[in-house]
């Protein structure tokens, strides 16, 4: 077999894994590494090819056996090219595993070794893995710089290919700000120059990011759309690994629309192409998520179940962070007063590991959720030092992320307003007078912007009144005598004085004048429906999301899905039907 065979197999290789063909893949690189004549060089480079492949497969002790292996050879016979390859991928396994400090340790050697050769390409490409992992960190703006650091080298080398693939992950940036314009603007910039180079597979990666923006946005249409869109193209080039994440995707998107039933079918859909490709972490990530799902339908005991197969593989895989989510998921479930076999012992346990994984990995908005949970524990144990402890760390990261989260949710709630906007406008093209157009849109531009201001003022306030609450929590187990009474008032003062939606008469009447010939249908027909669940049916109408409703009615999230699933009861919509194509039946005149 000539140099040119073997270097067209491992090329077929490779292009075999990134399409998810993995046993094709596997079968071209064996071929190669049973010749006897193989060189060096070629067999460095076939066992690194199968090292990728079985990193791809989350087979990663095989995987970093393989690559070390490699790596020891190339060191030996002075392959600089082969030495830098190995170290990216054990940088990336270490990213895979959430051992970010690793992870960027073998990168920075990738990136020395090529300021000795002087090959910038790969030092790009490695730049841009760096942005990544700063970017699982929620360190944004130096995955930003990372990123773009790698552009302007792409720029250099006329790489179009990376330069889209870049231009994307700095949307995801954006996305992950919460400025969704900005993350639309890159995607579409993206997906321009893919389409340019007629790269079909990364056409269907951006489709099923903008997806994702969408589904920030809580628009379930514009979502479902991209994430089917993005799952057929990836079907059509046989694509697999993709097809099982956007499947995945379409489960989110209707655990997060409480269509559970649907979320479980196309859990069920990404777990089996999951295993065709033999893709571990994948099958635990659904199998995690089909806990989470039985957690919010009340079967704790089929959550438990579901999460114990989704950590024993993470475990098997030695993936840390998702073997943390998955404890603390399960911490919270034995904290659960509502669970029937409620355990202290066992929450405390699970809690108190995944908290301390995820102080070792930097998971800081997961460590958030984690301290609070475990603070509301022992406070139901009256355990109060404990329970001050944890607060306050719990308290110490909420100061630390509310700036930042309050500009995101402000973001959010204006594209849902535009989005919201759009729908309004659809009903005016159907009016048949050019004046009653102008009329109608007048008075519905009026009558919109004093909502969202008042809603803004609401959250803003809320917010901060929220903060100065929690902070007197934090203080009151400490207070003694006739300080208790002052901080208890204080605290009964605070809790006054945050506005409710439903307490201000200006705002109602704001509300009905938008909602209310919508609302009005809704109770003739259902006249059962609560006050409040006329209000979730009209902000489910205007596709905001359940955290942006929580934040708009001043309600825990969990109420307002309560609110959902009742609504959905009285009305008769199941979870495999859309809620959005019924509910705007009663807007129509």
């Amino acid at each position: 077999m000539t140099n040119q065979d073997i270097e067209e197999r491992l090329t077929n290789a490779i292009t075999c894994s990134n399409v998810g063909r993995f046993e094709e893949a596997k079968q071209l690189i064996k071929m190669v590494l049973t010749l006897n004549d193989l060189n060096i060089s070629h067999k460095t480079e076939a066992m690194l090819t199968l090292a990728e492949l079985a990193s791809r497969q989350s087979k990663n002790d095989e995987a970093f056996s393989i690559a070390e292996e490699a790596l020891s050879l190339a060191i030996e016979n002075n392959l600089s090219q082969s030495q830098s390859r190995a170290l990216k991928i054990i940088g990336i396994i270490h990213y895979s595993l959430g051992s970010y400090d690793k992870s960027l340790e073998y990168f920075g050697k990738v990136i020395n070794i090529n300021e000795e050769s002087g090959d910038n390409s790969v030092t790009a490409q490695v730049l841009g893995n760096i942005g990544s992992v700063y970017l699982s960190l929620g360190l944004l703006e130096k995955a930003l710089e990372y990123y773009g650091k790698a552009l302007s080298l792409h720029y250099k080398h006329g790489d179009k290919i990376n330069i889209a693939i870049i231009t994307a992950n700095i949307g995801n940036v954006y996305a992950s700000y919460g400025w969704l314009d900005k993350a639309l603007e890159y995607y579409n910039q993206s997906l321009k120059l893919h389409q340019e180079q007629d790269n079909k597979q990364s056409i269907a990666q951006v489709i099923g990011n903008l997806g994702l923006v969408y589904r920030i946005l809580g628009d379930f249409d514009k979502a479902f759309e991209f994430f089917t869109q993005s799952v057929m193209l990836q079907q059509e080039l046989g694509v697999k690994i993709g097809v099982a994440i956007f499947l995945g995707n379409l489960g989110l998107l209707h655990t997060d629309f409480c269509s559970y039933q649907k979320a479980l079918e196309y859990n069920l859909q990404s777990i089996n192409v999951y295993e065709q490709i033999g893709n571990k972490h994948g099958i635990a990530t659904i199998i995690g998520n089909n806990g989470n799902i039985y957690y919010k339908l009340g079967e704790y005991r089929k959550a438990l179940s579901q999460m114990l197969k989704s950590l024993a593989i993470h475990r098997e895989l030695g993936n840390l962070r998702g073997a943390s989510e998955v404890i603390g998921n399960m911490g919270t479930i034995y904290a659960d007063k509502n669970y029937e076999d409620y355990d202290f012992n066992m929450a405390e346990k699970y809690l108190l590991e995944a908290i301390s994984q995820s102080e070792t990995l930097g998971l800081m908005n997961h460590l958030q959720s984690l301290y609070e949970t475990i603070s509301t524990l022992y406070e139901n144990e009256n355990n109060l030092e404990k329970f001050a402890y944890y607060f306050r760390k719990h308290h110490e990261l909420y100061i630390e992320f509310q700036n930042e989260e309050v500009k995101k949710q402000a973001d959010k709630f204006g594209w849902e307003r535009k989005i919201a906007d759009m729908e309004k406008q659809k009903e005016i093209e159907l009016l048949k007078t050019e004046a009653e157009k102008v009329n109608l849109q007048i008075k519905i531009e009026s009558q919109t912007r004093e909502l969202d201001t008042s809603l803004q003022e609401i959250i803003k306030k809320n917010n901060l009144l929220q903060l100065v609450q929690s902070s007197i929590k934090k203080i009151r187990p400490f207070t003694r005598g006739e300080g208790i009474q002052y901080v208890e008032q204080l605290h009964d003062r605070v809790t006054r004085s945050i506005a409710k939606l439903e307490t201000i008469s200006e705002l109602d009447k704001q509300w009905a004048d938008v909602h209310g010939t919508f609302m009005k249908k809704l109770q003739d027909s259902f006249p059962e429906l609560t006050t409040m669940e006329l209000k979730i049916a009209a902000l489910i109408r205007m596709k905001l999301s359940s955290s942006n409703m929580a934040s708009v009615l001043f309600l825990s999230q969990r109420t307002v899905e309560s609110h959902r699933h009742s609504l959905r009861k009285k009305m008769g919509i199941s979870s495999s039907d859309n809620i959005y194509s019924i509910l705007s039946k009663y807007s129509e005149s």
